[in-house]
């Protein structure tokens, strides 16, 4: 996570969120550089605390030993967000979970940072890691049970519903042991929620550079985003992704991440079911 002097940045992986902190970090490194040589000291002295720091703390959304369990990284979550800070504003990134899907698909996280047990993704794919997108969907979701250390029983929830709620819930933890349809409809999946603001990967430039204005950032400033390159892109394996995402797919992948498509419907975000561009 980035914690500043005016906001904190959750980093959920795979959206832009690498980009987004290179260009806050560009920006805060411009404005330590025009501080009076005093208020540099303070700093540098701890007396006073740093406009920027990128705070990395121990992956704890990882129950079992799979994965990138107690990694230390920069994907902090709500909870670990230190509680003189949590009063700032509070801002990530999202993106469609199809397209979601389809990015984590090509990034092959799952290959480097297996998932599950070897021996359990071998007895179900006996080509692993050589798997077509569907395939690739149900590993993930053998995953859930190992990513927060016990079956979930009451919901068909999907592994993006899960890191979402990992990352933005104030007591994730106790969210996910009663996971249940009834809780995903209702709303008191709204008071659970840490009122995370999101920016739209989808539309990150504009996004990025209208949250920071709103945090009295100059256009001279926001200039910096313009000229950054991407990181972190994925290669596609298939260029055509109408291949992937039949009708079935799509559905599925609808109502598995149900609750993140309910909460940012309540942000105004909203996604269709199937974009062109994916």
């Amino acid at each position: 996570m980035i914690i500043t002097d005016q906001f904190v940045m959750l980093n959920l992986p795979k959206t832009g969120s690498t980009y987004a902190r290179k260009c806050i970090k560009d920006i805060y490194s411009k404005r330590f550089k025009k501080l009076p040589l005093k208020h540099k000291i303070s700093i540098w002295t701890n007396s006073k605390p740093p406009l920027f720091q990128d705070y990395l703390v121990e992956n704890i959304k990882v129950k079992t030993n799979v994965g990138n369990k107690g990694v230390i990284d920069q994907h902090g979550t709500y909870e670990q967000i230190p509680n003189e800070h949590k009063q700032k504003k509070i801002f990530s990134i999202v993106r469609n979970p199809v397209s979601a899907y389809l990015s984590r698909y090509d990034w092959e996280s799952w290959v480097r940072n297996p998932p599950c047990p070897m021996e359990i993704i071998k007895n179900a794919f006996s080509h692993y890691p050589d798997l077509t997108f569907t395939e690739y969907l149900h590993l993930v979701d053998m995953a859930v049970p190992y990513f927060v250390g016990h079956e979930v029983r009451n919901t068909d929830i999907g592994i993006l519903s899960i890191q979402f709620i990992q990352m933005f819930f104030k007591n994730p933890d106790e969210v996910i042991r009663n996971l249940s349809d009834e809780y995903i409809n209702s709303e008191k999946v709204f008071d659970d929620f840490a009122g995370i603001h999101f920016l739209r990967q989808e539309n990150l430039n504009t996004d990025l550079k209208e949250f920071l204005s709103q945090m009295n950032f100059t256009e001279q400033e926001l200039s910096v985003i313009d000229g950054q390159k991407k990181v972190n892109v994925s290669k596609r394996k298939s260029p055509d992704r109408s291949q992937l995402l039949t009708p079935e797919i799509i559905e599925r992948i609808n109502k598995k991440e149900k609750i993140i498509y309910r909460i940012l419907e309540r942000q105004g975000i909203v996604y269709e079911k199937f974009m062109e561009k994916l």
